[in-house]
């Protein structure tokens, strides 16, 4: 069984029936696995999967033919494809979970005389699902895939013996294209920072003693090497996006316009199609972006006070005379306190690791507060409302977390302190995610199976369907943007202040392994199986990284000729030594040196332009077969055009 339908107790006995009585007239096949709590279990016919993979676009490869060539289904040519006598297997689960889904919303509400059971709907949804799901009386309360015993298991295995690489294929086939992409990216980005992990940790330790990061003249090369790294990182998973996508058959794949059944207007004919539509002007979900940025305004006060604070406990702030000084706070930083940057016991660190504590409670509320301000702001598909909420959450994090770094590099140019806060703020958020998504989810799930062992022993019979149920049922829902999130974060910590903290990358690399078996962990034991989404990328987190690289190319210039004497290593003359050891630029130097910062990050902007257009895209392999593909679809096109002429 694929999916769970779960009625509610409001639904009459006969409607239940009239909507599984169309769920088999549609090809799918219905179980009630528990009479009280209306409980369904629903899969589908082969032949069903079958129509709707063909409605659907599914590409599949053809016997006799080459295997990366893949084709689309098509009635008159089934017999040609591989492994089609083996019904079991010629789709894979991931595609058998979207077909049957595709088959369940599928159905029209016009099947079911919903008047009759005095069903009031709220939209003019077409799926008969969505619109008792949405109705006012709600008549389903969830449809939820359901999560194969053996297949997950055997899943888990391969995650665990392969050490140095996801198993990319197999989770596809498990969850699809848009799992088994973050999978493959976080792979990628682990193998990836391979390199700049070696580079760093050589930086740090080779150095004389009584160098720092403020005066390490290697760090310039090594803030360079990371940038250009990054771009080259980016660049070259573009390529392997490419691959996938023509290897997995999406690379055609359009995100799909779905209506969102809480979108909400004006019934009106559409100018285009000339049907029935909701309309919601433009203007009017401008305005409401404005109240959401006012309703989130307080949260970033909040969230400023708490920066506040956490760079008082520090010492970071020393000027008395300071809006943001104050005194009852600061006195626990001075020499010989708690708090003190020479305390024995490192009780610096405790503000810090306090203040990413404070980080992850505020990003946890602001959470609930961004989904509901993207719900206010009314939008039409699904993927504008997943867009909108990423633009809100993203950039509270990065306020959030970058804000108090931002103001000790470039308001106190202090680069000692900012290493120092850089250790805790990434040190604590990387220990945070090892004790929430790894510990707690092994203590929860042996918890969960405890609790349904106890089930099982007060229940003498129980079929194999009725223990999925029990199983699943105390399964969370998973979401997906909490898993990128904390990996483009990550990012931003190793390239936005490189040239502070060069071991970034080898910290990186330790905790991208333990994140990747955590994650699918929780994917496999801890979450609900999540919905097959088709994709041929990463989607918008592309983008997100890009604009990570480009503000990368600033605050690593400003680090090296502002923020510290990185620079004075290398242009001496240019700088004079004060009584207190520290360097400062020479009477008449100022606009030199200000030069040579913008040169440097000009030379970053430049060698990031090259490498994009030096580099395709594409693979040459994957642009030599579709254009096997077109040469080869241009040619039955013309026989068929021939044949068309022979028979007139």
């Amino acid at each position: 069984m694929e999916y769970s339908v779960k009625f509610s107790e409001n639904c009459p006995k006969e409607l239940r029936a009239t909507i599984l009585d169309c769920f088999k007239s549609a090809g799918l096949i219905c179980e009630l696995v528990n009479e009280d709590k209306n409980i369904v279990h629903v899969s589908a016919t082969f032949k069903a999967l079958v129509d709707q993979a063909m409605k659907l676009g599914i590409w599949t490869a053809k016997k006799g033919k080459d295997p990366l060539i893949l084709q689309e289904m098509s009635v008159d040519q089934l017999e040609e494809f591989q492994d089609i006598e083996n019904k079991e297997t010629f789709f894979s689960p991931a595609e058998k979970s979207q077909l049957v889904y595709s088959c369940i919303i599928g159905i029209s509400k016009t099947s079911v005389p919903l008047s009759k059971y005095n069903v009031g709907l709220c939209g003019i949804e077409e799926s008969l699902v969505v619109a008792l799901q949405h109705s006012e009386i709600q008549i389903i309360r969830e449809v939820q895939a359901l999560h194969i015993k053996e297949e997950k298991d055997r899943l888990w295995c391969k995650m665990k013996e392969n050490w140095f690489e996801c198993p990319a294929n197999d989770i596809r086939n498990y969850f699809g294209e848009e799992i088994a992409f973050y999978f493959v990216w976080m792979s990628y980005f682990r193998l990836a920072l391979c390199i700049p992990s070696v580079l760093g940790i050589f930086v740090y330790f080779w150095r004389n003693p009584g160098i720092t990061v403020d005066d390490n003249f290697l760090l310039p090369f090594y803030a360079l090497f990371i940038v250009i790294w990054a771009v080259f990182f980016i660049v070259v998973w573009r390529r392997r996006e490419a691959e996938l996508s023509y290897l997995w058959g999406t690379y055609v794949y359009q995100d799909e316009c779905e209506i969102r059944p809480e979108f909400n207007g004006a019934i009106r004919i559409s100018p285009v199609t000339g049907k029935l539509e909701k309309y919601f002007p433009r203007w009017r979900r401008w305005l409401r972006y404005l109240a959401s940025f006012l309703f989130t305004m307080p949260m970033l006060m909040v969230a400023v006070v708490a920066m506040i604070c956490s760079l008082n406990l520090n010492g970071y702030i020393k000027d008395k005379h300071s809006p943001i000084y104050f005194s009852s706070l600061a006195y626990y930083a001075e020499p010989g306190h708690i708090f003190a940057g020479d305390n024995p016991y490192h009780g610096y660190l405790i503000p810090t690791v306090a203040h990413s504590v404070v980080i992850n409670i505020f990003n946890t509320i602001y959470r609930k507060i961004a989904s509901r301000c993207t719900d206010f702001e009314n939008h039409r598909t699904e993927s504008e409302w997943r867009r909108s909420l990423i633009v809100k959450r993203f950039a509270f994090e990065a306020f959030d977390c970058f804000l108090p770094l931002f103001y000790i590099a470039f308001y106190q140019l202090n680069v000692v302190n900012l290493r120092r806060e850089l250790v805790g703020l990434f040190g604590g958020d990387e220990i945070r995610r090892l004790v929430v998504e790894t510990i707690i989810p092994f203590a929860t799930e042996h918890f969960s199976q405890w609790r349904i062992k106890r089930q099982f022993k007060k229940i003498n019979k129980i079929s194999q369907v009725q223990e999925q149920e029990i199983s699943d049922s105390v399964l969370e829902e998973y979401d997906q943007f909490d898993d990128y999130l904390e990996m483009v974060m990550q990012f931003g910590y190793i390239t936005l202040f490189a040239s502070a903290f060069p071991l970034a990358s080898a910290i990186g690399v330790l905790f991208l392994f333990i994140e990747s078996r955590s994650d699918m962990f929780k994917l496999l034991f801890i979450y609900q199986r999540p919905k097959v989404m088709r994709t041929c990328d990463i989607g918008v987190w592309y983008n997100v990284l890009w604009c990570m690289i480009a503000v990368s190319m600033l605050t690593n210039t400003v680090i090296m000729g502002f923020s510290s004497e990185q620079l004075a290593e290398w242009l001496p003359w240019m700088y004079e030594t004060a009584d207190d050891g520290d360097q400062y630029i020479k009477l008449g130097y100022g606009r030199y040196i200000v030069a040579s910062v913008f040169a440097f990050e000009h030379f970053l902007i430049l060698s990031a332009l090259f490498i994009t257009w030096f580099i395709n895209t594409q693979p040459k392999w994957v642009r030599i077969a579709k254009a096997k593909e077109e040469h080869q679809k241009k040619l039955e096109g013309e026989m068929a055009i021939l044949q068309t002429k022979k028979l007139q």
